[in-house]
């Protein structure tokens, strides 16, 4: 999202200064930078964890360990991990409706924005009639 959109989304920053605005933006922007780094970051440790855990798999780790407690604990490492992953999907839809949200709220904004735009422009369009109007009848008399 560019400057523009955003001040034209948070209609309550127009009156600010130059320089807030900027600011503002600014920090919106950085936020969601770091919001997207702490999701990627997580994902990268999910990542991470389901690889050492299929390794851990395919040197027959299972069968090395014989004691019951060793395969509850590999029980409960494979429920975390099924749960991670579950839970990280939900975060990635959460995003997404997230962003889906933010695109529509940007289309509306921009739609009024276009039709005040337009209301204007006739009102514009009307006061200059009726100036016209007013120079026509002076001119006249």
């Amino acid at each position: 999202m560019d400057f523009e959109e955003f001040i034209n989304i948070h209609l309550d920053l127009k009156n600010l200064p130059l320089e807030i605005q900027k600011y503002r933006f600014e920090h919106y922007n950085s936020f969601k930078k770091k919001s997207i780094e702490k999701v990627k970051e997580e994902r990268n440790k999910i990542i991470l964890e389901n690889k050492i855990l299929k390794n851990a798999r395919s040197s027959n780790f299972y069968t090395i360990q014989t004691s019951q407690s060793a395969k509850n604990i590999i029980c409960t490492i494979d429920h975390m991990m099924e749960k991670l992953v579950e839970d990280e999907k939900k975060n990635i839809e959460k995003i997404k409706k997230r962003g889906e949200m933010e695109i529509q709220f940007l289309i509306e904004n921009k739609i009024k924005i276009e039709l005040l735009k337009e209301k204007n422009e006739e009102k514009l369009n009307k006061i200059k009639k009726k100036e016209e109007n007013n120079k026509n009848t002076i001119n006249d008399e």
